[in-house]
């Protein structure tokens, strides 16, 4: 059993020194009670730090670099977590199959972040979906059942 909005906190722990480096402000907006969850913490966070680092990639070029992390109870009592940044959101080749392996539009990536992160999900019986994408930037949300 794991506490998301714990693991939140402790992800963000890790990669502050990065993110201010990086120039990103990062708001956590965490539910209020712990949203508890069966899930092994360790495969959680590595998903967090896929996400965390994309949304940071994705903002290099902008001038307002803002991460958004917020959890709470989605549809059917589903723990929820979203990631959301301020930058261009998912290039246009990427908008329809955004957790294909190999498929990156970063000179530096491998693209297998997503994919990787999409299969966690998937063995905690969860899902993992690009919630939104526009020029304002991407949210992506992760939602796992209750124990």
């Amino acid at each position: 059993m794991a506490d998301l909005n714990e693991m939140v906190r402790s992800t963000m722990r890790l990669v502050s020194s990065e993110m201010l480096a990086r120039g990103v402000a990062v708001q956590l907006r965490l539910s209020r009670d712990p949203l508890t969850v069966n899930a092994d913490v360790r495969q959680l966070q590595q998903v967090l730090l896929n996400l965390v680092i994309n949304a940071a990639d994705a903002m290099a070029d902008e001038d307002t670099r803002r991460l958004t992390i917020a959890t709470g109870l989605g549809d059917g009592d589903r723990r929820v977590l979203s990631v959301s940044d301020t930058g261009p959101g998912l290039p246009e080749g990427l908008r329809d199959s955004p957790f294909k392996p190999f498929a990156t539009s970063k000179a530096q990536g491998m693209g297998l972040g997503l994919s990787i992160s999409q299969s966690i999900a998937e063995r905690h019986g969860g899902t993992l979906r690009v919630a939104s994408s526009t020029s304002e930037g991407a949210r992506v949300e992760l939602a796992l059942p209750a124990p």
